[in-house]
């Protein structure tokens, strides 16, 4: 039981404190594709851990994903405690590439969002357990800069069967 809470506290306090150290955790999923890191975003059941698994690329974080924004630009991370993730990373860190927001659909587009879009997709999936308007402005600065840094995109698909060539030319 005291492992649950210890565990518990510590995923807030990381959470909560990334965004002073130039970062944010994204409840999305993470593949390192040709040595750069695509980041999936989306509500629970959208398909994260399903495009996680039909893209050939290595898996880097499954559900919790920290982005560090760092001199040589955002890199996403694995967890810093694999026991958070639903399947074990292969890759521990590449510089990110893109952020996708899925949505199922009927059909398959992609749109690259404009950057107020952009910035509130990052924000609606930035992992806080905390009020404070400090965490929450640190926060907010670092998803305006990681808006400027990466595309983020809308990608809508169908859950039933996604396959690697919806995905070409988009990812790369």
């Amino acid at each position: 039981m005291l492992k649950v809470h210890l565990v518990g506290l510590l995923k807030v306090l990381y959470c909560d404190i990334l965004p002073f150290m130039n970062g944010l955790v994204m409840h999305a999923s993470c593949l390192a594709m040709e040595g750069h890191a695509h980041v999936f975003t989306g509500p629970s059941g959208a398909g994260k851990s399903t495009i996680s698994q039909v893209l050939p690329g290595k898996l880097i974080a499954d559900d919790f994903t920290p982005i560090y924004l760092g001199p040589d630009g955002p890199q996403a991370l694995a967890g810093p405690f694999p026991a958070w993730e639903k399947r074990p990373h292969q890759v521990l860190r590449a510089p990110l590439r893109s952020i996708n927001r899925i949505i199922q659909s009927n059909t398959w587009k992609a749109k690259t969002l404009t950057p107020g879009d952009a910035i509130s997709s990052i924000l609606e999936n930035t992992i806080t357990f905390s009020g404070s308007p400090r965490v929450k402005q640190a926060i907010l600065d670092r998803a305006i800069e990681l808006g400027g840094m990466v595309p983020v995109r809308r990608l809508q698909f169908s859950l039933n069967q996604p396959s690697k060539e919806q995905f070409d030319g988009i990812l790369s």
